[in-house]
């Protein structure tokens, strides 16, 4: 091999190393898993009143889905209204409490509700899979197929499948064709399970996702992402806008394996409610919490 060649491939590695790392402050897991998912599941008998943030092809009866409090997200309360759109906001590295407070009688509360006043905020909108450029590269008969933002910026998408089992990852993708920074396309040999359905507490699964003749920023790129998934706990979580009664943190832990023989880890832990999908989130890198290097919560 030439010495032109080797150098090429060096630093064409190091450039995959340097970006899967970066690239997964979101972690490929990405509940754009859930994130913005507003979820049709059943008539509301309760507020019939029509909500018109919500896109009118998603109501059912008024109001898209009502949450029945049992503890459990089914697969029908995590589906997505293509269109919906969920506004964020974005704190930097800071520590976050996971283990929340556990009252007299056992309910757990994690308080995150800081003041969001200077922290800025991120649009992040459920779109159809079929109007996007990448379409006929992650085309699957079944389930609802869309696309969410794989993080705060402009430049990559994640792919997703809805159906009875859950939210599965297809793969990511650069939004536009031809970026500047040059095309990403990364597909799984096999969808990757993100948020089981039904998800309760107690619930673990792993998965692992290859991915093969993929493209990264320009470069080719090949690997294996390994993931682990676990339900930690249920209880309360109180936000600067609104407090969920039920909600559900999922843990998540991801290594990319690249076949240039870097890898990158980083855990993430969501919180997801019945009816409106990921409502907040933390990300780190290693060694791990309680500091986050990305804090993301539903927010005004």
């Amino acid at each position: 091999m030439s010495l032109n060649r080797r150098h090429l491939l060096e630093s064409g590695a190091k450039r995959v190393h340097l970006l899967v790392g970066s690239t997964q402050r979101k972690f490929w897991f990405g509940s754009a898993v859930v994130a913005t998912v507003v979820a049709g599941c059943v008539d509301n008998a309760t507020h019939p009143e029509v909500q018109p943030w919500l896109p009118s092809a998603g109501l059912h009866g008024g109001v898209a889905c009502v949450p029945n409090q049992d503890g459990a997200i089914a697969a029908s309360e995590m589906a997505p209204i293509l269109g919906a759109t969920a506004r964020f906001r974005i704190a930097g590295p800071r520590p976050v409490d996971l283990g929340g407070v556990i009252d007299a009688n056992g309910l757990r509360t994690w308080d995150w509700s800081w003041s969001a006043a200077a922290e800025p905020g991120h649009l992040s909108a459920v779109r159809s899979l079929a109007d996007q450029w990448y379409a006929k590269q992650f085309a699957q008969a079944g389930g609802t197929l869309f696309a969410a933002p794989f993080d705060v910026g402009p430049e990559f998408d994640a792919v997703y499948r809805h159906d009875e089992g859950g939210v599965w990852l297809l793969g990511l993708a650069s939004r536009t064709e031809h970026p500047s920074a040059g095309q990403t396309l990364l597909r799984y040999e096999a969808p990757v399970l993100t948020v089981k359905a039904p998800l309760v507490a107690g619930l673990k699964w792993s998965a692992q996702g290859a991915i093969k003749n993929g493209i990264l920023r320009g470069l080719p790129y090949a690997g294996t992402d390994s993931y682990d998934f676990e339900v930690v706990a249920a209880g309360k979580l109180t936000l600067p806008d609104l407090t969920v009664a039920q909600a559900l943190q999922l843990r998540a832990l991801v290594t990319a394996q690249s076949v240039y023989g870097t890898s990158a880890a980083r855990s993430q832990a969501s919180f997801v409610a019945e009816c409106v999908g990921e409502i907040a989130r933390a990300t780190a890198a290693p060694p791990g919490f309680p500091q986050a290097s990305e804090v993301r919560r539903l927010a005004l």
